[in-house]
């Protein structure tokens, strides 16, 4: 995934540098004149309520993704009072600035996916509040990978400075019954510390063992300045989720109010490290897991904003990433949702 760019909306002249970039990146991926112009629709519909109901404090932020699908992403998060009534909101007709009402509801109907998460102001909050919406477009010749169906996919990467080399790096695959990921955070930044995401060619295969992958990646790591890691396998069939990981990486298993988070040894993949620790989760209905490398801050933490793990994992990815992401750091961050298939939305 790739930040196209990122505007403030305090200045109504970055509406025209947002429309601008979109064209751009849209014809470059391949959208429609028809589609372009569907595009465009959303992201004035995102500029304009951002500028109404919360004063332009906020901004737009337009990615590219190449997995799980190639999509085109708006994002838009903004620190206004939210959302009293989401679900009255969403409702064609309802307006509390004299309009149409039919902002958010026509935004949900002209994308391919999308979810919207608000947090209303209330005395005495200290935490954010305001409203984030997430908008996907999948490209004209768009092929699902293939998942386990009870699968769905979050992900956050972004660079010190924006910097095109980035650290951090993800990858996964999956079919019918597994999806493995693999998170590693290369030590510094930029182009000594995104070499490690080269040792990921190939990795990791469906179904293949976390400790495996990490011995590999130690292998292939030896020579650079190395690499903190982790590697998950979800089997859908035995309902676990086995792990190894070694170094300053996150991982937490999050079911209704209960979290679990092992602790991994120190170490750096390519010096030696010695053995991850490795462990197993259960995996029930609407269990999320959550991997972060230290650019994502742990406190405050997922459980801290109500109704947010209920969304889908990418709004989730884009709220904690942009929110909970330390300006001095490489920053990703992966949530994989496991629920019974006919629970969820594509």
């Amino acid at each position: 995934m790739h930040l196209i760019t990122q505007q403030t909306m305090a200045d109504k002249n970055n509406t025209h540098v947002v429309r601008s970039r979109l064209r751009a990146v849209s014809r470059r991926m391949g959208f429609p004149d028809v589609r372009m112009e569907r595009i465009q629709i959303v992201a004035s519909e995102l500029m304009s309520n951002q500028i109404k109901f919360a004063g332009g404090a906020g901004f737009i932020q337009i990615w590219e993704h190449s997995l799980p699908e190639p999509a085109l992403d708006l994002f838009a998060l903004d620190f206004g009072p939210g959302i009293g009534n989401l679900s009255l909101a969403m409702t064609d007709g309802y307006s509390t600035a004299g309009t149409l009402g039919k902002g958010l509801g026509s935004i949900h109907r002209a994308s391919d996916l999308s979810d919207i998460y608000t947090r209303p102001a209330a005395p005495g909050l200290r935490q954010w509040c305001g409203t984030a919406i997430w908008v996907r477009f999948r490209t004209p010749h768009s092929t699902h990978r293939i998942v386990p169906p009870e699968i769905r996919t979050g992900g956050f990467l972004r660079a010190l400075r924006d910097n095109l080399l980035n650290g951090d790096s993800l990858s996964g695959q999956g079919n019918q019954r597994f999806f493995n990921w693999v998170h590693l955070d290369g030590l510094g930044h930029g182009s000594s510390a995104a070499v490690t995401s080269e040792s990921l060619h190939g990795l990791p295969s469906p179904g293949q063992d976390p400790v495996e992958i990490l011995t590999i990646l130690n292998r292939r790591l030896a020579g650079t300045r190395g690499a903190m890691g982790l590697a998950v396998r979800m089997d859908m069939h035995k309902k676990t989720a086995d792990y190894a990981g070694i170094g300053d990486l996150s991982l937490s298993c999050h079911k209704g109010q209960k979290k679990l988070q092992p602790r991994f040894p120190g170490g750096v993949l390519g010096r030696a490290p010695g053995w991850p620790g490795t462990g197993s989760f259960t995996l029930d209905n609407d269990t999320l897991l959550f991997s972060s490398s230290d650019g994502i801050r742990q406190n405050p933490g997922l459980e801290d904003f109500p109704g947010l793990l209920s969304c889908h994992p990418q709004l989730i990815a884009y709220v904690t990433g942009n929110l909970m992401g330390r300006d001095g750091d490489d920053k990703s961050l992966a949530l994989v949702l496991c629920r019974k298939p006919e629970t969820i939305q594509p």
